[in-house]
């Protein structure tokens, strides 16, 4: 009876030994699938954050390389005007009237050529502001909070809410970029474009 007795208990040991083993394996492999999904998430985060910078570096490199080609003009501008006025101021010394009308005659053509200079582009008001890439992420803060173990029906409604949730954002997102451009420059490119031509 005694030595029965020993033989329940060593095979309840013996079956708990294996619950054990297998109770490690699972909880391994729950951890590597969880870490999986998290590394996952993480490289999604990262391509989204790598293309929301890129155009923000897009739309900055446009602006400033287009403030920075009518600084170019207007300093020619400038240049043009300043060796207009010393030509000027020389031209009061020429001997001779005959000499000092010649000088008159090219310096009143070069006074009308340099008055369309007021006609050079310019930055409309408000140019300067990138507020069109403002961004919510209250609610995936939210969602990522919220995130929990549950079962699959559970996690078939979240996916499906939170596709819904992208297509509204991806939406916004894309008129902002469209309202952006022609706030921005849309206004300041028809300037240019109409010096270029000129």
């Amino acid at each position: 009876m005694l030595v029965a007795g020993n033989d329940r208990v060593q095979t309840i040991i013996t079956q708990l030994e294996e619950s054990r083993r297998v109770t490690k394996e699972n909880s391994h492999q729950v951890k590597e699938e969880l870490s999986q999904k998290f590394d996952t998430l993480y490289a999604i985060l990262d391509e989204k954050k790598s293309e929301l910078l890129q155009r923000v570096t897009q739309e900055q490199e446009e602006k400033l390389s287009f403030i920075e080609a009518l600084i170019q003009q207007y300093q020619e501008q400038l240049d043009k005007s300043t060796k207009l006025v010393e030509t000027a101021i020389q031209s009061l010394d020429e001997p001779g009237g005959a000499t000092f009308l010649l000088t008159a005659k090219q310096l009143i053509k070069s006074i009308v050529e340099a008055s369309k200079g007021c006609q050079l582009g310019k930055t409309e008001q408000g140019f300067e502001n990138m507020d069109c890439f403002t961004l919510d992420l209250e609610y995936i803060a939210d969602a990522l909070r919220a995130i929990d173990f549950g079962t699959d029906e559970e996690e078939e409604e979240f996916i499906e809410e939170d596709q819904e949730e992208e297509e509204s954002t991806e939406g916004k997102e894309e008129d902002g970029k469209q309202y952006c451009t022609a706030e921005g420059n849309t206004g300041a490119h028809e300037d240019a474009s109409k010096e270029l031509d000129e």
